[in-house]
């Protein structure tokens, strides 16, 4: 006996298994030899653009990084596979970074600017760190950092080049504006007490006019040099305009103190100035306007008291100094300015 089956069913459906599974292992192969390649045109690319540029899991390790870490680094960026962020960036700047990576693996684009890492501490980057999202949750975050070095150079130039007087090199209006704004707030917050000296040159009009303008610029320079000497180091002399300059003393707290500053100017700028063969007599009048915790004014409510105050020192027999004067619900010390004034005023 015999039994004959049709089986061309069952051998179509092992056919189409058989080519099913051949032509999936050449799709996988495929598609293995395409990220091959694109992860080789990926590290091509990134290795020749000027940026660091790193893929970190959510471990905050490195699973990528272009060739820029060697030389930053000086380490082989296939080394970094699987080494900490920490161990690379060195534990000090890891930690000014850390606050931005919690950011970025709770899912925030963050920019992260100024950074200076250890490994090349005169250059500055700015970074950009962007998150990783699979099957809708943070996997880690790509870094690009930017060498902006030479960018903050010109920045700072620029803002050097905006912020001084091109004559004597002390800071210009526009410096003491914004210096004097932060202590009038300091002073509002903090209760961090400053005053502020604003001199004119008595008598410089008339060496200017007979001696002409370069010697009159050559004077202006050592006046700048002698009210630099003496003055403190944290004190900021700006020039404003022609012969006058402005002093800002922070922590300054007591009529006493501002006498004995105002009568040092006095002094230096009382001195004869030795300009080749002409030597020059100037005097200074100086206005002073104090500003304690609690004293709610401006910066140019500042400004103009002490301008205000620094011509009435002019009408009182010039190369002296007077205060502001102050409302009658201002603390006691600063009540006493004008009483302190009389008693400590400087006249030659």
């Amino acid at each position: 006996m015999s039994v004959a089956h049709d089986i061309s069913s069952r051998k179509y459906s092992e056919q189409v298994l058989r080519d099913y599974r051949q032509e999936l292992e050449r799709r996988v192969l495929e598609r293995t030899r395409e990220l091959t390649s694109n992860r080789a045109a990926l590290q091509t690319i990134t290795d020749n653009l000027p940026v660091l540029i790193a893929h970190v899991d959510a471990d905050l390790r490195y699973r990528f990084n272009n060739q820029v870490y060697r030389e930053v680094f000086g380490v082989e960026p296939s080394a970094l596979r699987g080494k900490t962020v920490r161990d690379t960036i060195g534990a000090s700047t890891f930690e000014r970074c850390l606050p931005y990576f919690r950011r970025v693996l709770a899912g925030e684009r963050v920019t992260h600017e100024d950074i200076v890492y250890e490994g090349a501490p005169s250059r500055v980057w700015n970074a950009t760190y962007i998150p990783e999202f699979q099957r809708e949750e943070i996997a880690g975050f790509y870094i690009m950092s930017q060498d902006i070095t030479e960018t903050k150079r010109r920045e700072n130039q620029m803002r050097s080049e905006v912020m001084l007087d091109a004559l004597t090199g002390l800071p210009n209006r526009r410096a003491l504006a914004e210096q004097l704004a932060l202590s009038v707030d300091a002073a509002r917050d903090d209760a961090v007490p400053f005053a502020l000296f604003f001199m004119d040159l008595d008598g410089f009009k008339s060496i200017n006019d007979q001696h002409g303008h370069d010697v009159g610029d050559a004077l202006l320079i050592q006046v700048a040099a002698r009210l630099k000497k003496t003055t403190r180091a944290g004190d900021l002399v700006c020039r404003l305009a022609g012969d006058e300059f402005v002093l800002l003393a922070r922590g300054i707290s007591s009529s006493s103190a501002c006498s004995r500053i105002a009568q040092d100017i006095c002094r230096a700028i009382g001195r004869p100035f030795e300009l080749g063969r002409v030597e020059a007599h100037l005097g200074t009048s100086v206005g002073i306007a104090m500003c304690a915790g609690g004293f709610d004014t401006s910066a140019e409510a500042m400004l103009g008291d002490a301008d205000r105050a620094m011509y009435e020192a002019k009408r009182k027999g010039r190369n002296g100094f007077r205060f502001a004067s102050v409302a009658a619900d201002v603390a006691p010390t600063i009540n006493n300015y004008l009483d302190a004034d009389r008693r400590s005023a400087v006249h030659h």
